[in-house]
């Protein structure tokens, strides 16, 4: 990474990478998530800031495999990133990446995920920890909130954390 500020900042240990953890994006196929999320992440793990134990699953509406989901967000990282993208860097968060499709309203999408997300804690050492982030359109909020509830994904346990971020966007969250 380049030696500006927040690297300087980072590694005089003023800062500190995040705790292991999955982000699950809802709404990954969208505008949000190439243009904005995905670079902001890659400038994270640029930075020293995002922990080794960190996996992404994006969930969409489309049917497509974890490699056509990395391939995407690739292509989206190389058009939108902030700052250059070394390839090695990029590859270690582009074999984080996971894809889980379904629709938002139905219960079976938030039973493949919960066994995805087992999956991926094994394999990257997450600790249960998850950030569930809603990059859809407010009107999806409380259904995926109930769904992440029903399901059991959002409670706390095992000592792994849960939290929910529900992100406007470009849309008005208020009307």
């Amino acid at each position: 990474p380049e030696a500006n500020g927040m690297a300087q900042t980072a590694m005089s240990g003023l800062l500190r990478p995040a705790s292991p953890c999955s982000l699950v994006i809802f709404g990954a196929a969208g505008d949000r998530t190439k243009r904005k999320l995905l670079p902001a992440l890659y400038n994270l793990k640029a930075h020293g800031l995002l922990p080794r134990e960190f996996a992404i699953v994006g969930v969409t509406r489309k049917e497509k495999t974890h490699e056509a989901f990395r391939a995407e967000q690739s292509k989206d990282i190389a058009e939108f990133a902030t700052m250059p993208v070394d390839e090695a860097l990029w590859g270690e968060l582009r074999d984080a990446l996971y894809y889980q499709a379904g629709e938002f309203t139905d219960a079976a999408t938030y039973a493949k995920l919960a066994t995805l997300l087992g999956e991926v804690a094994k394999k990257h050492g997450t600790g249960g920890n998850v950030l569930f982030y809603l990059a859809v359109p407010p009107t999806f909020f409380a259904e995926i909130v109930r769904r992440l509830g029903e399901a059991g994904l959002a409670r706390e346990d095992a000592g792994g954390w849960r939290r929910i971020v529900a992100s406007c966007g470009w849309w008005s969250c208020y009307g």
